[in-house]
């Protein structure tokens, strides 16, 4: 149940380190705040509140992950952890890079469906970020719209919360959790491609693949029930998503993780309907613009990273 809006936040107003609490960020639920520099006068971090005992164990650990991650993936790729701390009843919080833009789950709320070509973009630079962790050995695990921020200037997309969300017995969450994990088995890697894939989804339907009225519904749903096809459910008003597209996302969706696509395939996929889709737009020969893109995205993966 909401609190009531007159009921003050207990939040607000606290004093950590160096930094007071201003204000909640974000419409949606979750305990992220703004927290203004005292010294600088500055509003340059959030507060995640990690409000739980699950939350709290192995947080220490947990937070020497989440900022191994963002030394080896890349600041422009992921949200910097600053510090971790509990307040005086214990409880955990952890004080991070703040974004000047919004998340994509407040996107959505806002723009639901989204244009084909803002779809793929976000879907592209998120993909583009798995790449790099899974390379350096970190898979997300609980890959959701509230851990996508996308910057005001709308160049970036960085992703959060990649190893505190491991916490102790954690899964993921429901609505975007894989079949692997809504069964209890290991996950990898791949599981982060069926998140992706949910969220694409997500973004071109306005809707998830695999609802329910409850978090165990939405768990049957996506152990037992098929994918739905993407081109079925993008309303019809809106540009129609190109076969390729509707391909990549049903391959993203498919139950055993062996089968799925790999990250790789699926951000060069991406790339690929990206380019389709602007050449469309334009104007301009999309079997031309693809074989440009192709060449182009062979050119970058030959690159160091």
């Amino acid at each position: 149940m909401e609190k009531d809006a007159a009921t003050p936040d207990p939040f607000i107003g606290r004093v950590l380190r160096d930094h007071e609490i201003e204000r909640r960020l974000g419409s949606r639920p979750g305990s992220v705040y703004l927290a203004r520099h005292r010294e600088l006068k500055l509003s340059v971090a959030a507060l995640r509140v990690l409000g739980s005992q699950r939350a709290a164990a192995g947080l220490d650990e947990r937070f020497r992950r989440e900022a191994r991650i963002a030394e080896v993936v890349g600041n422009r790729r992921v949200v910097i952890p600053y510090h971790i701390g509990r307040f005086d009843d214990g409880t955990p919080y952890l004080l991070m890079e703040y974004v000047r833009g919004r998340s994509l789950a407040d996107t959505l709320a806002d723009h639901d469906p989204m244009p084909l070509l803002d779809a793929l973009k976000i879907a592209y630079r998120v993909s583009d970020t798995l790449v790099a962790a899974h390379e350096a050995g970190f898979p997300h695990g609980d890959l959701t719209p509230s851990r996508v921020l996308l910057t005001r200037d709308g160049d970036l997309a960085k992703l959060c919360d990649f190893g505190i969300t491991h916490a102790p017995g954690a899964r993921g969450t429901a609505g975007y959790l894989s079949p692997e994990g809504a069964e209890g088995r290991e996950v990898d890697g791949r599981a982060d491609v069926f998140s992706l894939g949910v969220m694409l989804f997500e973004m071109l339907s306005g809707e998830l693949p695999f609802p329910g009225l409850t978090e165990e519904e939405s768990v049957a749903a996506v152990r037992s029930e098929p994918a739905p096809a993407i081109g079925a459910r993008r309303p019809k008003r809106l540009e129609a998503s190109p076969p390729l597209l509707e391909e990549v996302v049903a391959r993203t969706l498919i139950k055993d993780p062996a089968h799925r696509l790999a990250i790789g395939e699926l951000r060069r996929a991406l790339f690929v309907a990206l380019k389709v889709v602007t050449a469309q737009s334009k104007e301009v020969e999309p079997l031309r613009e693809v074989a440009l893109a192709l060449a182009a995205l062979d050119a970058d993966e030959k690159e160091p990273r």
